[in-house]
């Protein structure tokens, strides 16, 4: 017989410690940004994403860690976020905190107020970096294996055109 697990109340939990205890608890960095582009939630995975703590990024903006180039395509994503109140998912670059550039895979929802305005997004990221290497490295080898059987075509081809009959 299994014994009881230990149960959460909800109640010895305000909402927002156990949002981000739950938030925290997930490998995926997820950020919360107003429509200044100024995070103002996220969990530990996106800290550690970013290398900064808690304290570091509240408030903080792309900007603030990222190259212009990475902020510039952030922005226009998240702004046709803000515009639309449609749902992107877009490939990006990001130079992680150890200066790495990782390919991620960001999805951004928009938060709507109580009256249905868009007050900011949700992000969600999925670093597939090693994912992208192991579809260019397929998609290398597939085009030398084009390249090689097309090479044997040609030397089958010559190879039969200098044949001799056989005479017995």
């Amino acid at each position: 017989m299994a014994s009881e697990a230990p149960r959460i109340d909800p109640s010895d939990w305000p909402g927002a410690v156990l949002l981000q205890a739950t938030l925290d608890t997930l490998p995926d960095p997820i950020f919360v940004k107003d429509r200044g582009h100024r995070w103002i939630a996220f969990n530990a995975a996106f800290a550690a994403l970013v290398g900064r703590t808690r304290a570091e990024l509240l408030g903080r903006s792309d900007p603030d860690l990222f190259p212009p180039e990475q902020v510039e395509v952030f922005w226009r994503l998240d702004d046709a976020v803000f515009d639309t109140g449609e749902i992107n998912e877009n490939e990006e670059n990001l130079t992680g905190a150890d200066g790495v550039v990782r390919t991620i895979w960001t999805r951004k929802y928009p938060l709507r107020g109580q009256d249905g305005a868009i007050l900011g997004l949700c992000g969600v990221i999925t670093d597939v970096t090693e994912l992208r290497a192991r579809m260019q490295e397929a998609e290398r080898r597939e085009t030398e294996i084009k390249e090689q059987t097309a090479a044997l075509t040609v030397q089958r081809e010559t190879l039969d055109s200098l044949a001799l009959p056989v005479v017995e």
